[in-house]
């Protein structure tokens, strides 16, 4: 009784695990005949359990069999086959496994129709197992694993980083196509390389290092050059990740970034913001000698206007050229703040060319051959557009740059300028056979103050030069080695000048009129009253805004010349004020800051010329009689700067 519950119990448990394998079971005596089934069996046939007992092994599983019965296959040669096929009716693919019926000594056995079992050496299994599993699950997943990997294939290959894995001697092992294009070498040339072939001998200590610490284990993220195959360097940020396999690093996965026009940009923001901060200063600094200035031109003109004594004129002219200098030199420390008010044509860089190469033919041809040396100038114009832009600017930048170049040839040299046109964009190209520029100086040629002449430089050319092409919306950049030479180049966008120029002077009979000085400097207000009154005006003075409007108040005026920055009211607020409560009366406004024309178009209703100090006294003359004589008005600049009409 004991021994049989103990196996009636077992077969309980036996039955329970049977049924609850996920893979279907179907076990066939030596006939083919199914004498036992599992659900999940069950299931993929679709039917209870019990209504398959006793069926063939061909009529299950359809989709199993092929010309041979591959049940009696198995018992006949007794080896167990896998295969994988998708039954008719699941639409699915299942994992088949079917084996021999064998006993635990590994004997053959069979299963009677009376379930009465016999053992012994046969010939043929008395019987198989089918095991059959699911494979939708992992199908699926499999699926989803090559969908991924394929996305990381195509992530890879097609990311703008090179990503290369490096063996511990230093050979390439696998490396994506942009390490191709980087590189600009063949993956055959590539493959199983050095890595330090690409690095320049200045920074291969540093890389060695880098690469053995990530040797060590330690991540490591640096800034490096590499050099192409075509000889350019590129600056590359590049990261190195050791990869381990069971515990140790056996390789490095480096990724590599080029950085080289992010740098460029980021040097030319830097540079720019420098030139922006000195031209803040400057503007100020501008402002208050501009005022200086206009005293000092204004007297010496009124005193060279009454003296009759010509040794005391020869000075006046010394002094008042000493003014009209000392104007320009302002003129270029505006420029540092973007602040010249200069016309705006359309520009020919290839005249601007030829004009510079004829402005500097006696530096290069006649004092050259005064000191034995010979320069080849070459010049080769390409069909160009006009820019948009300053002419007298622009020739300025390309005449220090010619001037920068034939230093740079002390035992004289070529030079060579061309222009092209590429798009949108101009280029005008200066290439020098000169002593070239190291890395380290060719980066801070555009600072301000930096120079590599000496005591005989002021570190100011290169700088205002850049300061100008950036204004006018270009760039210049310049391309050195040491014993080299040098290549410059300015690009400019192309267009049309968006600014007329106004034609001629005024030349019109001056009437005597009823003018108000306002200017809070002294110097500069009684000198312009002064030079007013010379010529037959009568002149009253205020020292602020409010005190010019109380002025108008009680007293009658043609026209006011009022400072941009007066006292308690800013200069265009007070000619807004004035146009609004006189509204005949003319009004001039003087600055020793610049202007710029977007401010004038802004307040074209309120004023009707804007004239630059230091004034001379032709400038006053001419604006007097042009605004007496002529009912509209027209806004321009004065003389001592270029009109401009801005409608």
């Amino acid at each position: 009784a004991e021994l049989f519950e103990q196996i009636s119990q077992g077969k309980y448990e036996w039955e329970a695990t049977f049924d609850a394998l996920s893979d279907g079971i179907f076990i066939f005596d030596q006939h083919g005949i199914l004498r036992r089934i599992n659900q999940v069996a069950a299931v993929f046939e679709g039917v209870e359990a019990s209504e398959l007992i006793g069926r063939r092994c061909c009529t299950l599983l359809q989709g199993a069999e092929g010309e041979d019965c591959r049940v009696a296959q198995v018992m006949r040669t007794g080896k167990a086959v896998t295969f994988e096929l998708i039954p008719k009716r699941l639409s699915r693919p299942v994992l088949v496994t079917m084996s021999p019926l064998t006993n635990s000594q590994g004997r053959l056995f069979s299963l009677d129709d009376g379930s009465r079992r016999r053992s012994g050496p046969l010939n043929v299994a008395p019987g198989a197992v089918c095991v059959v599993r699911d494979l939708s699950e992992l199908r699926a997943a499999e699926a989803v694993a090559r969908e991924q990997r394929s996305f990381l294939i195509k992530l890879i290959e097609h990311a703008n980083d090179a990503i290369f894995t490096v063996s511990p001697d230093g050979r390439f092992i696998w490396f994506n196509e942009q390490l191709v294009t980087l590189s600009g070498c063949s993956r055959e040339e590539i493959f199983g390389s050095d890595y330090r072939r690409f690095i320049p001998p200045e920074d291969k200590k540093l890389a060695v290092e880098k690469f053995t610490r990530a040797l060590e284990g330690h991540a490591q993220t640096t800034e490096m050059h590499a050099i192409r195959k075509t000889g350019e360097a590129r600056l590359l940020l590049i990261t190195y990740t050791p990869i381990y396999d069971e515990g140790r690093v056996t390789s490095v996965l480096a990724i590599a970034r080029d950085i080289t026009e992010q740098r460029l940009t980021s040097e030319r923001a830097a540079q720019a913001d420098k030139l922006r901060a000195l031209g803040q200063l400057a503007s100020g600094v501008a402002h208050n000698f501009n005022n200086i200035l206009a005293a000092v031109l204004g007297h010496a003109q009124l005193i060279k206007r009454d003296c009759r004594d010509e040794r005391t004129l020869e000075r006046i002219d010394i002094i008042e050229q000493a003014a009209l200098d000392g104007a320009q030199t302002v003129k270029r420390i505006q420029g540092f703040g973007q602040q010249q008010n200069e016309s705006v044509d359309a520009v020919d860089l290839n005249s601007l060319v030829e004009d510079s190469t004829n402005l500097t033919r006696a530096r290069w041809w006649d004092d050259a051959q005064a000191r034995g040396l010979h320069y080849e100038v070459e010049v080769d114009l390409g069909p160009v557009p006009p820019v948009s832009g300053s002419a007298s600017d622009i020739r300025e930048v390309f005449v220090n740059i010619i001037l920068n170049a034939l230093d740079a040839m002390p035992q004289g040299g070529a030079l060579r300028i061309s222009t092209e046109a590429t798009g949108s964009m101009v280029r005008t190209h200066f290439s020098d056979s000169g002593i070239g520029m190291s890395r380290e100086v060719s980066g801070r040629i555009f600072e301000p103050f930096f120079t590599t002449k000496g005591a005989g430089g002021t570190g100011l050319g290169l700088a205002v030069s850049y300061s100008i092409i950036e204004r006018h919306g270009g760039r210049i950049a310049a391309r050195s080695n040491p014993g080299q030479g040098s290549t410059f180049t300015v690009t400019l966008p192309a267009g049309a000048a968006a600014i007329q120029v106004a034609n001629g002077d005024e030349t019109a009979h001056i009437h005597s009129a009823s003018i108000l000085v306002i200017d809070d400097d002294q110097r500069v207000r009684e000198a312009l009253a002064d030079m007013l009154t010379s010529v037959g005006h009568r002149v009253e003075q205020a020292g602020s805004g409010r005190e010019g409007l109380a002025r108008l108040e009680t007293d009658q005026f043609n026209l006011v010349f009022t400072d941009l920055s007066t006292p308690e009211m800013e200069g265009w607020a007070l000619a807004s004020e004035i146009r609004r409560r006189w509204p005949s009366v003319k009004i001039v406004l003087t600055s020793g800051f610049a202007v710029t024309p977007e401010d004038i178009t802004e307040n074209e209703p309120f004023v009707d010329r804007v004239i630059f100090k230091p004034i001379c006294l032709e400038d006053i003359n001419a604006t007097i009689s042009q605004l007496l004589s002529e009912p509209e008005k027209v806004l321009a600049f004065g003389s001592s700067q270029p009109r401009i009409n801005v409608n």
